[in-house]
């Protein structure tokens, strides 16, 4: 007599969503990976994440609007291509570590 074998599907912890986000009509998604890449190639030109709380009544969701508007236009795929190996580790351990500020340290260990 057989067992039926049943297939489980695992999601590596890079590939989960993490970010759903809506713009206009447009919804999208964004897994660990991808987040970590648009805040990575955001501060790979030399920007800096807004404070997500300004005390002087700033917009709290501003470093959401950031990633958003990165991911659309900011060419993310583009700097992927074109960093060296050795950028692309720094901005990227850069962003993981705003991100873990930013999301807590439930967010995915992407470091496998």
């Amino acid at each position: 007599m057989t067992t039926p074998a049943h297939a489980t599907t695992a999601v590596s912890s890079g590939h989960e969503i993490v970010l759903f986000a809506k713009v206009g009509s447009q919804r999208f998604t964004l897994t660990a990976n991808q987040l970590r890449d648009t805040v990575a190639a955001y501060l790979a030109r030399g920007a800096h994440m807004p404070t997500p709380t300004d005390i002087n009544g700033g917009d709290p969701n501003a470093p959401l609007h950031v990633i958003v508007e990165e991911w659309l236009w900011g060419n993310v795929d583009g700097w992927l291509d074109c960093a060296d190996v050795v950028h692309l580790a720094l901005y990227r351990h850069q962003a993981v570590r705003w991100i873990r500020g930013y999301f807590g340290p439930a967010f995915p260990n992407l470091d496998a």
